[in-house]
């Protein structure tokens, strides 16, 4: 969880909104994972806050919240050179550089601990949730990966929400 101050409650409701209805998600492909670690990071204060959702272990946050960091600031490099608004735009598996993060108007979210395409669905949920994004920029986004996975999960939000 999200600790406040630094992150409203409602933020943490909106996390545990999003991967509740995940988790029930037919098209995920990996029901097994059943927890992250999420960073959000404000590219204008530098601030940021951290925490974990599920059951992760601590090992499984030792490794997961490097991980988030790693994507926010190879994504922070990739956004005045070439422009990226996903890391999944630089990610190299075999760097163990992996997508999961996106450019939220001035804020990064970046989770780890799920699959790449889980990470990424998850923080462009969290971004349009958070209004930090556009449904249109959330797609476009989706669409560089090519992120069926975060059309399904926007798609679920919306008929859980009625």
């Amino acid at each position: 969880m999200l600790t406040p101050p630094e992150c409203p409650e409602h933020v943490n409701e909106i996390i545990l909104s999003i991967f509740e209805v995940y988790m029930k998600m037919p098209e995920n492909l990996k029901p097994n994972k059943n927890s992250f670690y999420i960073t959000i990071y404000d590219t204008l204060t530098g601030g940021m806050v951290a925490g974990d959702f599920g059951d992760l272990g601590p090992i499984d946050s030792e490794i997961f919240l490097p991980q988030t960091i790693e994507k926010i600031n190879r994504l922070e490099r990739n956004i005045p050179t070439k422009c990226h608004v996903s890391s999944w735009q630089s990610c190299n598996i075999a760097d163990n550089q992996y997508g999961g993060a996106v450019l939220a108007k001035t804020h990064i979210i970046s989770v780890a601990g799920l699959s790449q395409l889980g990470d990424e669905a998850i923080s462009l949920a969290i971004a349009l949730r958070l209004g930090l994004i556009s449904l249109e920029k959330a797609l476009e986004i989706a669409g560089i990966s090519g992120n069926a996975l975060c059309l399904a999960l926007m798609d679920a939000i919306g008929r859980s929400a009625k």
